[in-house]
């Protein structure tokens, strides 16, 4: 047996049986538990980038010598002013680290299988530019693999986490700015096929907890198409037909639905949305969801779902649930 998915495991064909029809998978480790990967072995969780680090303590050590030469600082004030001034890059390394090849293993591990049992592989949250090299070069080899990444993914970074914002905790972690853009490069060019929420609800209490015992996720289903149109159509990384592929017509045909994401038509059922690809808005609460932990609050987007119609029934009105 493999791990496939946080709650689905399918049986690895022997030799001479028929090929597994889809094997999902998320990076898992040892017992099965979801594994968790970062930009690097030596980086944290919620700790800034290195180069950011690197950037902020040269400066503060220049202005502090500046001062010293010019003797208008003792070493007193000196000593505070280090202390308040690093204080947050010293705390923030107070984490363990998850270093990205804990995801990029099990992503080659995952390839290996699909390519000795002939079996369909889907890859779920890819976060780092090897694993998209990885799947580059399977889908080049033949394989049957297709992938997916978050809009969280494509729009921030491990740079984002140095407010310790619990939002920001997902799993897989945010990771370097580098692995962000080789993720848009990856929709644009169908290495990734789909865009999918992840969409992870938690309570308030839970994502007000410390970060490191707050649980991972954000919730993502009504800023997804906000958030590709923004930070991926609008710069021109992807076409707007590109964008509503990845959303709606690639996923569907992953999961075999057929009733979703074809050609519209009369005798299709009447699954549709509506949206304006020019509205600007700000994230904020209350949203449909009744959960609030988006990694979008306070951000401006633009694009906005207008309507809904699932199986001919109007769910979503003037951007309002009905249900």
């Amino acid at each position: 047996m493999i791990a496939v998915g946080p709650r689905e495991r399918q049986t690895v064909p022997r030799s001479g049986s028929a090929p597994h029809p889809l094997l999902v998978s998320r990076a898992m480790g040892p017992g099965g538990q979801a594994v968790t990967a970062r930009a690097g072995a030596h980086e944290r969780p919620g700790s800034p980038s290195r180069r950011a680090l690197l950037a902020a303590g040269t400066g503060v050590l220049l202005l502090l010598i500046a001062l010293l030469v010019l003797d208008t600082l003792t070493p007193f004030v000196v000593g505070l002013l280090l202390i308040y001034l690093l204080a947050p890059a010293v705390a923030v390394v107070g984490l363990a680290g998850q270093p990205r090849e804990a995801e990029e293993i099990v992503v080659a591990r995952d390839l290996a299988l699909a390519r000795l049992t002939g079996g369909r592989l889907h890859l779920c949250h890819l976060s780092s530019a090897g694993s998209i090299e990885l799947v580059r070069r399977a889908k080049a080899e033949g394989l049957r693999v297709t992938a997916e990444v978050t809009p969280h993914h494509l729009v921030f970074s491990d740079d984002d986490l140095v407010t310790y914002d619990t939002n920001f905790k997902v799993n897989p972690p945010l990771r370097t700015p580098e692995d962000r853009e080789a993720l848009r490069r990856a929709v644009g060019e169908g290495t990734i096929d789909a865009i999918a929420t992840d969409h992870a609800p938690h309570a308030v209490e839970e994502k007000e907890a410390e970060f490191d015992l707050s649980p991972p996720g954000t919730i993502g289903l009504e800023t997804a198409l906000a958030a590709a149109l923004t930070h991926l159509v609008e710069p021109g990384t992807i076409t707007l037909s590109r964008a509503i592929e990845s959303l709606s017509t690639a996923p569907a045909r992953i999961l075999g639905a057929s009733d979703h994401g074809g050609p519209i038509e009369p005798g299709r059922p009447a699954n549709l949305v509506v949206f304006d690809p020019a509205a600007t808005w700000t994230v904020e609460p209350p949203f449909a969801s009744r959960s609030r932990n988006s990694a979008f609050l306070g951000r401006t987007l633009t694009g906005r779902v207008v309507h809904t119609i699932h199986r001919g029934e109007l769910v979503v009105a003037d951007g309002k649930a009905q249900r």
